[in-house]
């Protein structure tokens, strides 16, 4: 039986409906049939975000995606996981550094280099990057900002990296930095690290990266918005958390 839980922590049974009308039973048929697999230890052939002093990920640590119920709709019936394109997130800063920080590198890039020319680079790069955003923690803000009606999907560390290790292009996972300081010019650092006033978020990314599908390729093409990838949904997600805001009455 698959599990499912209201965000305030009380278990629900799962007939009937959410707010904006979806069935949760429907939504549900597919994992219904899945059985509570123990996560096992697994070497992955992923690497770590180029962080200094960032703790490696425990394969042991739980992880939540928060989704609306749309996306969680889409995200069984299709049995794939979505990567958003980085310049789509919703943040305008998304992958970029501080434009003081770009402007006081400007000197090492060479003659005739510009602040114009290197922020254009660095925007046609971050297109070539596509992320899943997971979090550590169940928090009110998270419930408010991603999923006010949706769901989490629990799942953990060894689950997710099992997924990203059938994914042939270049993947990764590991913790997000806060910080408006950078050590180097590094555009996976650039991808990797946000603004401090995001750091209720604690998020786990994974990504993809693939810079032949930004607008730098020599062979232009449009880009994706995202990119999806075939998971089997039982596995990855071992609990499907409801949120406070979908009543257990209506459930």
């Amino acid at each position: 039986m698959f599990q499912v839980w209201i965000g305030t922590g009380k278990s629900a049974s799962v007939p009937g409906s959410c707010p904006d009308g979806e069935s949760a039973q429907g939504l549900l048929h597919v994992v219904k049939a899945g059985v509570r697999l123990e996560a096992k230890k697994v070497e992955m052939p992923l690497e770590h975000y180029p962080q200094a002093g960032v703790e490696v990920l425990d394969d042991r640590l739980p992880l939540l995606r928060f989704m609306k119920m749309r996306t969680f709709t889409r995200f069984v019936e299709s049995g794939s996981l979505y990567f958003c394109r980085s310049d789509l997130l919703g943040d305008e800063h998304e992958g970029l550094p501080p434009e003081e920080y770009v402007r006081s590198t400007l000197p090492t890039m060479g003659p005739g280099a510009t602040l114009e020319y290197a922020w254009e680079m660095l925007k046609q790069d971050r297109q070539g990057s596509f992320v899943s955003c997971w979090t550590l923690d169940e928090t009110l803000h998270m419930w408010e900002k991603f999923a006010p009606e949706g769901v989490a999907v629990k799942s953990d560390v060894a689950r997710l990296k099992a997924v990203l290790n059938t994914i042939p292009e270049h993947a990764m996972l590991g913790y997000i930095r806060y910080s408006l300081r950078h050590e180097r010019y590094n555009i996976l650092r650039f991808i990797t690290t946000k603004r401090p006033e995001f750091h209720r978020e604690k998020e786990v990314r994974a990504l993809v990266w693939d810079l032949t599908r930004s607008q730098q390729n020599p062979y232009p093409y449009d880009s994706p918005s995202g990119l999806s990838y075939p998971v089997d949904v039982p596995t990855l997600a071992q609990t499907v958390i409801v949120s406070p805001a979908c009543s257990p009455e209506r459930l």
